[in-house]
């Protein structure tokens, strides 16, 4: 079985959503014209396109494979190759630099708090991020401090295990499931009231909730495309669905989404999926550029470092800050001290501060991502190229 098309417009999505979640993480210490629209501070709910597209992804290269018998093991080994190598070394960057604090008690300066004083830095966290579990339901929502982007791999990882063994044992009758899967999710995150806000207790719902609504949309996809090619053929009605889907997006996410409202992440980014596989509009053209794809290549790895750059960066700045002979400093409307006395001095830490996470991703994608993911194919092929 060949390699599905590959959808360059999806992947540049992800470069952009990637980067969005890390300026929701950079923005509450910072006096910088992001904080001015809520769309950056509902950038959270991307993690739920990450779960949407994965999901349509997944099946699109796997789900035919899978049915017709090939090896669970080996699957599973490929998507370990593709996320555990960089989850582990980011997680050792937390551990480093917290041992470096102990060891050179003067970087304290630098730190918000003493070394391995919080919840989610002691020893069972660690063990548990070690083993990708610590967001299947071991720990309460509230305690994320090592790598805390790191739940949704977590969780992403049990997702494949779970579709990948439902595609083993179901087969073609695997998308009769979905939907129930679907709903299942829905019903219980509402019922706990936990909805898109769940990360370490329900995580693993929150990602099956949006997975499979994915792997839905590439049966569709798979199904129907030729017959939509058909109705929707001038490139403008194209440009006109992806510029509404746009537009839908940045209407849903600067909304203030709270409660059951969150739930509608997934139909809009379900919405973007659907539309932008087909890659038949300006936007997509715009999308497979060089710079968005390269977003789309270091979005892992944009995704997993920016929340670790992003304390350090912080820390680094507010040290720097005190000592200039300028002031840089302001204070909130909360009465929290804050960077950049005028915005314009934030929105230049901001861009500073997303350059490095682009600049440090270019790094561990070249070092650690590419020879990690080749060196596992490598082994699961026995020498073949042709995943």
């Amino acid at each position: 079985m060949q390699r599905s098309e590959r959808f360059v417009a999806l992947d540049s999505w992800r470069g952009i959503a990637a980067c969005f979640v890390a300026l929701l993480h950079f923005r509450g210490g910072v006096n910088s014209h992001i904080n001015d629209f809520n769309i950056f501070a509902n950038a959270g709910l991307f993690v739920d396109f990450f779960f949407v597209l994965s999901g349509f992804v997944i099946f699109a290269n796997y789900a035919s494979r899978l049915s017709s018998g090939e090896s669970f093991f080996k699957f599973m080994l490929l998507r370990f190759g593709r996320l555990y190598p960089l989850h582990l070394f980011v997680l050792l960057i937390y551990i480093g630099f917290e041992l470096l604090q102990v060891l050179i008690p003067d970087l304290g300066a630098l730190a918000v708090h003493e070394p391995f004083s919080q919840r989610g830095e002691q020893t069972d966290f660690i063990i548990s991020s070690l083993f990708l579990v610590q967001a299947m339901g071991l720990y309460e929502d509230a305690i994320i401090a090592f790598s805390g982007p790191s739940w949704s791999i977590s969780v992403e990882f049990y997702a494949y295990a779970l579709f990948g063994l439902l595609l083993l044992g179901l087969k073609t009758k695997t998308k009769w499931v979905l939907p129930i899967i679907t709903l299942l999710a829905f019903f219980w995150l509402v019922k706990t009231e936990t909805y898109l806000g769940t990360t370490l207790k329900y995580g693993f719902l929150r990602c099956i909730y949006s997975f499979s609504a994915g792997a839905l949309v590439w049966y569709f996809y798979g199904h129907f495309q030729g017959k939509v090619r058909n109705l929707v053929q001038k490139p403008s009605h194209w440009f006109c669905l992806e510029l509404i889907t746009v537009i839908g997006v940045v209407a849903y996410l600067s909304s203030k989404n709270a409660g059951v409202q969150q739930m509608m992440a997934m139909p809009v980014f379900v919405a973007v999926v659907m539309v932008f596989a087909f890659q038949s509009g300006v936007i997509s053209r715009l999308l497979s550029h060089r710079f968005p794809l390269l977003l789309g290549t270091l979005s892992y790895s944009i995704y997993l470092l920016h929340s670790f750059i992003a304390g350090k960066a912080e820390s680094v700045a507010r040290y720097i800050a005190v000592q200039l002979p300028f002031d840089v400093i302001s204070v909130s409307d909360a009465g929290k001290k804050v960077l950049g006395a005028e915005a314009w001095q934030g929105d230049i830490l901001v861009l500073g501060y997303l350059a490095t996470v682009v600049v440090c991703s270019l790094f561990t994608y070249k070092y650690i991502e590419t020879p990690a993911r080749k060196a596992v194919r490598k082994f699961v092929n026995k020498g073949k190229t042709n995943e």
